[in-house]
């Protein structure tokens, strides 16, 4: 008899996915292929968008019931009796409290109180999942050993549970491929500097701005700011410096970018930034690197891990250290060839086909 898993994807029912939904996604594409000794079932809801499930998986289409925190322990419990699941897997901190199954929970970071402020206080919603999963689930899984410390900091019992699986890269981002379609996204044919991010207080975009600011008469004053990502509270913020600063004509606010044009958005660009103060991985990273886009970024967090020896990094939160790097990067051909190097051969060390197969087998031993 195989193993019976089930993968709650509820967590797909947002329109504008990021990384985290994009490891979700291919977890339910690929862990039956890669697998086979495990029977898969994907868990959603009703009404709702449903995930690709590569063969021989099984999409299981639950009646929707309340809200999700709710239906996850009312009617998911039920669900996973009905089928037969043995381990259940949410690719979120949020995890069944009462479904009777062994239980695999994944933290994308964890946030670190005084780090930024608005992120990770004692009674914020995402902590309080962090708190409910570390508590709950027989496995952790993280994309980083950054995460893994991080987590250890709030509960350091959780250390033999807990699991480093790296993220991978999709196939489609390489260094050729059709042209940007910029008008769609109001981007003009300069070159550009480029940002991929939810607009967030975290992933500290004004000192990205700021730095543009110091360098747009200089090394970067033939270059437009993209700063391309969903708006969320902050949007406001970020404008109010752009303004601020005079760059309302060089700063391009694109909002989200449909998944099939990101390849094309970073292959144009002339250099990558992530700016993040708090990373759990930073999928982005590799997708710039095996675009054969350069990349800067804050050395801070889960950053270093995933890029290696592959970026030009900067002081976390300050704009003098970036615009530094910045000022170096576009100004020397050879240091951005040997950037672009160092990216595809640091991208090629991220599969998703390798991060599948280690969720198997942490199954396997659970069971």
């Amino acid at each position: 008899m195989t193993l019976h898993v089930g993968l709650d994807l509820t967590c797909l029912e947002v329109v504008e996915e990021t990384g985290v939904e994009r490891y979700a996604r291919r977890l339910a594409e690929l862990l039956p292929r890669i697998a086979p000794e495990l029977t898969m079932s994907v868990i959603t809801r009703e009404g709702h968008p449903a995930p690709r499930v590569g063969e021989p998986g099984r999409l299981v289409a639950a009646r929707p019931g309340p809200g999700r925190a709710l239906w996850r322990e009312t009617v998911l419990p039920s669900v996973v009796a009905a089928e037969g699941i043995r381990v259940l897997h949410a690719p979120v901190a949020a995890m069944s409290h009462f479904a009777h199954a062994k239980k695999v929970v994944t933290i994308h970071d964890a946030p670190v109180r005084g780090v930024v402020a608005g992120e990770g206080g004692m009674l914020s919603p995402h902590r309080l999942r962090i708190l409910h999963a570390l508590s709950t689930a027989d496995a952790i899984v993280v994309p980083s050993n950054a995460t893994r410390e991080a987590l250890l900091a709030v509960d350091p019992s959780a250390g033999p549970r807990i699991h480093v699986i790296h993220h991978g890269v999709d196939a489609d981002f390489r260094p050729l491929g059709p042209a940007l379609a910029r008008d769609r996204y109001g981007l003009t044919s300069r070159p550009y500097v480029l940002v991929v991010g939810t607009v967030r207080r975290r992933k500290d975009p004004v000192t990205v701005v700021r730095a543009f600011a110091e360098l747009r008469d200089g090394a970067l004053s033939e270059h437009d700011l993209v700063i391309a990502g969903k708006h969320e509270e902050e949007i406001d913020t970020l404008r109010d410096e752009i303004d601020r600063l005079g760059l309302n004509e060089r700063v391009k606010l694109p909002g989200y970018v449909a998944r099939e044009d990101l390849p094309d958005l970073y292959r144009e660009a002339s250099v990558y930034v992530l700016a993040s103060r708090i990373e759990g991985f930073g999928i982005p990273l590799i997708e710039a690197m095996a675009s054969g886009t350069p990349v800067i970024a804050a050395r801070t967090s889960a950053i270093p891990e995933t890029a290696g020896d592959a970026a030009r990094y900067f002081t976390a939160g300050d704009p003098s250290s970036l615009a530094d790097a910045l000022d170096a990067v576009v100004a020397d051909a050879d240091l951005r060839a040997d950037l672009r190097l160092r990216g595809f051969e640091r991208a090629r060390d991220f599969t998703w086909d390798a991060c599948a197969r280690r969720h198997a087998d942490l199954y396997l031993s659970l069971a």
